[in-house]
């Protein structure tokens, strides 16, 4: 069985369009919105993971919004005193997971941030 497609903007976070262009060539790159705001009946804990979600995962959309706010709610029953259970502990991973946030994924998905340059970075450029 194939894998799935990767998202044309996740290919180009990774630097997979840089490895591959011959895969991307004929795709159309769409200007989407980004994630936007957290929704207005979030409390704080949820707005707070929202904000953090849309920092560390720069690919996410608005067509990923729906996904976004059941991650939130399921993190911020995490943190709150009742706490999550075995089973929204699976499904709170199972959604990161979709959303290209889990370890192995962020591996793939490296953000481009000048903090997160090494200092050798320089000297090995391929372009």
């Amino acid at each position: 069985m194939a894998n799935n497609r990767t998202p044309t903007r996740k290919a180009q976070v990774s630097g997979a369009t840089l490895k591959n262009p011959q895969r991307y060539r004929t795709r159309p790159v769409r200007d989407l919105p980004g994630l936007g705001e957290a929704p207005k009946w979030f409390d704080d804990r949820q707005r707070a993971r929202w904000k953090e979600y849309r920092q560390i995962l720069p690919w996410l959309r608005k067509s990923d919004g729906p996904m976004v706010e059941l991650a939130c709610v399921l993190a911020a029953r995490m943190d709150s005193p009742e706490g999550l259970g075995v089973s929204g502990m699976h499904a709170l991973s199972s959604i990161l997971s979709k959303l290209g946030a889990s370890p192995t994924d962020e591996s793939k998905a490296r953000r481009q941030d000048a903090e997160d340059e090494e200092p050798e970075d320089k000297f090995f450029q391929t372009h």
